[in-house]
């Protein structure tokens, strides 16, 4: 355990059910467990969050008070952000782009991502990587003031290659890209 000194997190994007994207947010998670000191799934589907009206922030100061459960798992979920030294975001591709639950949160927040080190995925079941998808979520990223490891990052034929326990089939593209994913966003510092 030497030398892991810095903290990651998952956000696993995907809030449907069946969904394939979370397999890689599985293998992801294992494979940060042995570079870093800790890893933390930050799991769309388990939050539920409703469609937000405003940013954390400013809901802090609404008045009347949102509903407390909301607010509990927003507070949660900043915490978990600011807490990682760096994020993956592993996000299914949807119509060329991402996924409506991954914007609310992303706009849910602002300060938080300020500085923070990013590296996002795109996942996709078909043989056609989200090559657009993955650039409008490295743009947004980058407007909201995160610094983006470069590359273009994509899984396809996700079902193909990734267990439902996360385990990618060994020697494959996917594997690869796994791991050059995790080289890069670590190169970010």
């Amino acid at each position: 355990m030497s030398g892991k000194i810095l903290k990651a997190a998952v956000i696993s994007a995907s809030v449907r059910d069946g969904r394939l994207s979370h397999r890689v947010s599985l293998c992801l998670q294992q494979r940060l467990q042995a570079v870093y000191a800790s890893v933390d799934m930050l799991d769309l589907r388990e939050y539920r969050f409703p469609l937000l009206s405003e940013r954390y922030a400013y809901l802090l100061k609404q008045q009347p008070a949102p509903e407390a459960g909301l607010m509990t798992a927003l507070a949660d979920f900043q915490r978990r952000l600011l807490a990682a030294d760096h994020v993956y975001i592993v996000s299914p591709v949807y119509n060329t782009s991402f996924p409506a639950a991954l914007k609310n949160i992303v706009d849910a927040y602002y300060t938080e991502w300020q500085g923070k080190k990013v590296g996002v995925c795109t996942v996709s079941s078909g043989m056609v990587p989200g090559i657009s998808s993955l650039q409008q979520l490295q743009t947004l990223m980058m407007a909201m003031g995160a610094t983006v490891a470069p590359g273009l990052f994509t899984i396809t034929q996700v079902d193909k290659d990734f267990d439902e326990g996360g385990r990618v089939a060994a020697g494959t593209r996917n594997e690869k890209t796994v791991q050059d994913w995790i080289t890069a966003v670590q190169a970010l510092g």
